[in-house]
């Protein structure tokens, strides 16, 4: 966050007595030693896996010290890569510094693509937990081929959950903005703040810890059915919930979008020509629509449905 980028409420005293906070106050971008202070640190508390929103592709400052942490704790640590349409439909992806880790497979699970990709209103509405080259083109894959795997679902392989990574396109459920806890980078550097506020590391213990942007300056927002903006990292953090509390939105195929708005101007002209007052017709063309609005949203509340509210062309995702 921002109050990390400018360590503006710490005194240089104790900046200089923490190497990772010395790093820090170098400016961005960090050194990738800060990232493996952070790692060791949080690992050290109990927390089950760290995943990092963060893209490393090139070799950069710091690579050893966060190559050890990463080879000395395997299962532990997810690194970003990223899907890349690229040009004339030439898709490929960018994986992590082979400085940091070496990629083993497609699905190696201590890297994991960080895209989401919106609708074409640019709006994030799903989770892609796996996807070929060809999807990411707009094609349909071909038989045997190398599936990826996302940020969120590699961390749930890392934690022995693969059995809950749902296949396709998943409408979230988002939790409400501010449901996950965030905590400042330096304060983790800070020895008054680690044994008060974080309860000496306590409150990671057994958790998901996810390392990412949150500054207005790294323009990581995204558009979801929330208002406001999501910062990217706590994209990534509803896919994981989702994921483990199976916790998604269903929708409707379109024919029964077209159902549902033939049923209703059937409805309406049946109640219309029974009804003699040009006022009471009116009344009910008026009404059902409300009726049908209260209807969505019981259905949406209750039952996890998601109706369509205007008919339309579906819209099937971009992939970028």
């Amino acid at each position: 966050d921002e109050s990390s980028l400018n360590l503006s409420q710490l005194e240089p005293e104790e900046i200089e007595q923490s190497p990772a906070l010395s790093l820090m106050a170098k400016g961005w971008p960090f050194s990738r030693a800060v990232y493996a202070h952070a790692i060791r640190r949080i690992l050290e508390a109990g927390a089950r896996v760290v995943a990092i929103d963060v893209s490393f592709p090139l070799p950069g400052n710091g690579d050893a010290e966060l190559a050890g942490v990463i080879a000395e704790n395997p299962g532990r640590v997810v690194l970003a890569s990223v899907l890349d349409r690229g040009e004339g439909d030439a898709p490929f992806v960018t994986w992590p510094s082979a400085t940091l880790v070496e990629v083993e497979s497609v699905n190696d699970p201590a890297v994991g693509y960080a895209n989401f990709f919106p609708d074409i209103d640019g709006v994030v509405r799903s989770a892609v937990y796996e996807t070929t080259l060809s999807e990411i083109a707009g094609r349909q894959p071909h038989a045997g081929e190398s599936r990826f795997s996302s940020l969120a679902a590699s961390t749930l392989r890392s934690t022995g959950r693969e059995t809950l990574i749902p296949p396709g396109n998943n409408l979230m459920r988002f939790a409400a903005p501010g449901a996950f806890p965030k905590i400042p980078l330096w304060s983790v550097f800070v020895p008054a703040l680690w044994e008060s506020n974080l309860k000496n590391g306590g409150v990671f213990r057994d958790r998901i810890v996810l390392l990412g942007p949150d500054a207005p300056r790294f323009a990581d927002n995204k558009r979801t059915p929330l208002d406001p903006l999501l910062p990217g990292p706590e994209l990534h953090l509803n896919a994981l919930s989702s994921a483990l509390t199976g916790n998604f939105l269903a929708g409707i195929p379109p024919a029964g979008g077209f159902a549902i708005c033939l049923g209703a101007g059937l409805l309406a002209g049946i109640l219309t020509t029974r009804v003699r007052s040009p006022l009471g017709a009116l009344g009910f063309i008026a009404g059902l629509p409300l009726l049908y609005l209260g209807g969505a949203w019981v259905v949406f509340s209750k039952g996890a449905i998601v109706l369509p509210l205007v008919q339309h062309e579906e819209a099937r995702s971009k992939k970028c």
